[in-house]
């Protein structure tokens, strides 16, 4: 019905006066909001009831991971853990990504099937290029849908179509400690996050986040911590994922985020300081070597960009992939951060990710809009921070890096947050525990 609507009106809205056609969006908006907060909730709570009971009698439950991107993949703690849990019968469906045309669509779909193979998952792909078909999701039997993105960023049979029509679950896909993808109803108050069973929050600031923009009518959220952390507490041991050198050098990793649109909520100063950082690789390469990790979306929004196009953009990853101190990382990180000795970035889930080993960290971004842009959760990991965006100030940082002179140590508030999440309990066994006490209670 509300399709129905929003067709109708921009029909009728393109004969008219362009004000008019504001005020009519901007009654839509706000009725769709309307509904989603206050009709929609009691709606999906029925609907809801009625997937838990097909679901809780079984003593096996399937539950479909869908996937996206290899290097968003926040979960790998909940995968692992389901797979030695005889409840949970746990396989990974790969999802198409459409917002950069069917070539990126295929390269990604492939690469990230690729990479769940590799780890010997139970993994499929949405597409089949043989007859070229899309797998209907009910050929998988799933009886809960785990969501790793909540964006429409995929074909509707793999999203709109199916998180009301199966139980459904979702960790978010980054830490949340920035407010540039939205502090209010675009993250916290949307349908698709209405219609989830269950919401696994980091942190309590979520959660009320949630509860304040939903006005207390939906009731999906808990606080579990946040999953992909789990790997960066444990002591195990590092794999080697840094190029031989030589001599010894320091190690830098230069991660900067898909944002370079510029506006209050961009994060990027790729465009600012892309070719400086590159400088900077190669007037420090005989003492640092570098990995270049850059938000899994920067390339191909680089390609479309008037000022880079595709042969910029593929030269300056050639750059990165090539030179022996150099090194492109797109997929996992874990043993990357582990073994690095700093980082420069502007990424928003690594403000948080990368504190948690109190290492020399730079933020780049100036200090008063940063102080804007991340949020109250966030300000306990941005301590960890030297936040600058200015040329001199990152080569300083650099410098430092070289003389051991940064010391970093997490603030009492981050400790708490480790101790509470990580120490005394494990976001992939809370995540699990509610689960199975929901469904079987």
């Amino acid at each position: 019905m509300k399709k129905i609507i929003y067709k109708f009106l921009k029909t009728v809205a393109y004969f008219l006066p362009q004000p008019v056609q504001v005020v009519l969006k901007k009654k839509f908006i706000s009725l769709t909001r309307l509904y989603s907060l206050s009709i929609l909730p009691r709606i999906l709570d029925a609907k809801k009831k009625k997937l838990v009971q097909s679901v809780s009698g079984k003593k096996t439950v399937r539950v479909v991971f869908l996937a996206i991107h290899k290097s968003v993949w926040k979960v790998d703690p909940v995968f692992q853990k389901m797979q030695k849990d005889s409840y949970f019968e746990p396989i990974i469906l790969v999802c198409p990504y459409v917002q950069y045309g069917h070539q990126r669509m295929l390269d990604d779909l492939n690469a990230t099937y690729e990479y769940f193979a590799s780890k010997g998952y139970p993994v499929y792909s949405s597409f089949n290029p043989a007859d070229d078909t899309w797998l209907n999701l009910d050929e998988l039997k799933p009886d809960i849908l785990f969501f790793t993105n909540p964006h429409n960023l995929t074909r509707k049979e793999y999203y709109s179509d199916v998180y009301n029509a199966y139980l459904s679950v979702y960790v978010p896909y980054y830490f949340m400690a920035t407010k540039h993808a939205g502090d209010d109803y675009a993250m916290y108050g949307s349908p698709f996050l209405s219609s989830m069973f269950k919401v696994f929050w980091p942190s309590e600031y979520h959660l009320q986040q949630q509860k304040k923009v939903t006005r207390g009518q939906v009731k999906n959220g808990l606080v579990t911590g946040y999953p992909a952390m789990e790997p960066i507490v444990e002591t195990t041991k590092v794999i080697k994922v840094w190029k031989l050198q030589e001599n010894q050098k320091k190690k830098i990793i230069f991660a900067p985020h898909h944002t370079i649109v510029q506006g209050e909520k961009s994060l990027s100063s790729f465009l600012k300081l892309a070719s400086f950082i590159q400088s900077l690789a190669m007037q420090f390469s005989d003492q640092i070597q570098w990995s270049f990790k850059p938000h899994p979306i920067l390339k191909a929004k680089l390609i479309k960009h008037p000022e880079w196009g595709k042969e910029k953009t593929e030269a300056y990853y050639q750059f990165w992939l090539t030179n022996t101190f150099t090194q492109l990382d797109e997929g996992e990180y874990i043993d990357l951060f582990k073994e690095s000795d700093a980082i420069i970035h502007d990424s928003s889930s690594f403000i948080a990710e990368y504190a948690f080993l109190e290492k020399p960290a730079l933020f780049l971004m100036d200090e008063e809009k940063a102080n804007y842009i991340v949020n109250s959760f966030g300000k306990m990991f941005l301590q960890q921070y030297l936040v600058t965006d200015n040329k001199e100030e990152i080569v300083e940082f650099i410098k430092e890096v070289l003389q051991g002179s940064i010391t970093a140590s997490n603030s009492p508030s981050l400790k708490n947050y480790i101790t509470e999440f990580y120490i005394e309990n494990q976001p992939s066994e809370l995540v699990i525990n509610h689960l199975k006490k929901a469904l079987l209670s």
